[in-house]
């Protein structure tokens, strides 16, 4: 019964009634006031010329709303990437040929089916059900997460394979969701050539830090060995050589922990650590490199103590790569505050280091924790470096289940912020690559 009343009362049938209801009256009134027939024939005419206009107007709109539908269907059918379309019963009302070719199965036996977890079970519907129900997948790790839409990938072991699925709902006119629409894109020659890259720089960095250390040791050695009556000249050529392969081997160091951190072996030893000594211990360390660069160095805390878990030679590591940045930089005169505190409504202590040096530009902010990225004005600023500083910080603090972020302004100065749990159970389970 709605649909007919929804039918009659639609905009398209306004017509009808507007003549149809005139030509009812005058019927049925024909007799009192002698209306000819001709009359009556007349209007009966010229309302079933416009019932045909507008069954006409209907058929061609009809045919326009399917051919537009035919050809949504016929851009999906021939898209790249696999697509699946299923109800919020798990039916599927949707396969494309790609998904035919990927899950090695056949559209007719799939649509109309409906997908349950009982179909891991099944060898030839294992992997359909896993990416319905991700789940079931061995890994999933979630990338971006909206009201209506999400992008995560999942993880196969054997054979090996991952993948980055795109799902996104339908809905009706009440806002009820109808349908579900997953894109499915294999990334896994994408991670494997990733892969193969770190292996070469973890490799290449294990085969320089050798003989890298070994030139450290003989410059320190020959450092204690020449005396006073050497010229200035060789002295300072002998205390340049010693700082280019210190920079040297930082850069191994930057190489071979990225590496690691990308295989999921990084290594970690989480322990209850007081973050504030910690951090004493760092301003400590930098305090007089801070005085050669005359930038001037604070630590302030909301708490007198606070204990943390976390592995305190990863956080040193933190903490370093963020005064460091920090005073390389800082601009003369300039400032670094270190501060922290307990959040009050989250199981977090929350560390800050802010300077008064030249930030990050705008435009080239979201990037400022890309593997081998360095800002325009870094670079120019300060020729050495590749990138890899920050890469490792967020990816330490990921790994403690805690968050890094910044606040800057170009040629006003930069304020990092990353929080640490005060709970071990904060702590995410396992190191997991991150290709």
């Amino acid at each position: 019964m709605k649909r007919v009343f929804f039918f009659f009362s639609s905009k398209e049938n306004l017509w009808f009634w507007i003549l149809f209801l005139p030509s009812l009256f005058l019927l049925a009134l024909g007799k009192f006031l002698k209306i000819s027939f001709f009359s009556l024939f007349l209007s009966y005419l010229i309302l079933g010329l416009f019932l045909t206009l507008i069954s006409w107007r209907l058929f061609f709109k009809e045919k326009e709303a399917l051919f537009k539908k035919n050809l949504w269907k016929e851009i999906v059918e021939f898209l790249v990437d696999p697509v699946i379309v299923y109800d919020k019963d798990f039916t599927l009302i949707g396969f494309n040929k790609s998904a035919e070719r990927f899950f090695s199965l056949k559209k007719e036996e799939v649509l109309g089916k409906k997908i349950s977890p009982q179909k891991i079970k099944d060898e030839r519907w294992q992997f359909l059900a896993q990416i319905v129900f991700p789940s079931l997948a061995p890994a999933i790790k979630i990338e971006k997460k909206f009201k209506d839409f999400e992008v995560f990938r999942l993880v196969f072991e054997k054979p090996w394979r991952e993948l980055r699925i795109y799902f996104g709902k339908i809905f009706d006119k009440k806002g009820k969701p109808i349908c579900f629409v997953k894109v499915i894109k294999d990334i896994s020659r994408e991670k494997f050539l990733l892969k193969e890259k770190s292996e070469f720089l973890n490799i290449a960095a294990h085969n320089l830090n050798t003989p890298v250390s070994e030139i450290r040791w003989g410059l320190e050695s020959l450092e204690k060995m020449i005396s006073d009556s050497i010229p200035q000249e060789a002295k300072e050529l002998l205390l340049r050589l010693k700082s280019i392969s210190a920079n040297l081997g930082e850069i191994i160091d930057d190489l071979l922990s990225a590496a690691r951190i990308e295989e999921g072996r990084f290594g970690y030893q989480f322990e209850k650590v007081e973050l504030n000594q910690l951090i004493k211990e760092s301003k400590e360390k930098w305090e007089k490199i801070a005085a050669r660069y005359q930038v001037r160095l604070f630590f302030e805390s909301k708490q007198k103590e606070i204990f943390v878990f976390c592995d305190p030679i990863k956080i040193r590591i933190v903490l370093d790569n963020l005064i460091e940045n920090a005073l390389i930089y800082n601009v003369k005169n300039g400032e670094i505050h270190i501060r922290s505190e307990i959040l009050e409504d989250k199981p977090f202590a929350l560390v800050s280091v802010k300077d008064t040096g030249i930030g990050i530009p705008e435009d080239e902010q979201s990037k400022i924790f890309e593997k081998f990225f360095r800002a325009r004005n870094a670079v120019k600023y300060q020729a050495e470096g590749i990138g890899l500083g920050l890469y490792i910080v967020k990816n330490i603090i990921e790994r403690h289940g805690g968050k890094i972020w910044f606040e800057s302004i170009e040629n006003r100065g930069t304020t990092f912020y990353f929080t640490l749990p005060l709970k071990k159970e904060l702590i995410p389970p396992k190191e997991t690559p991150v290709f």
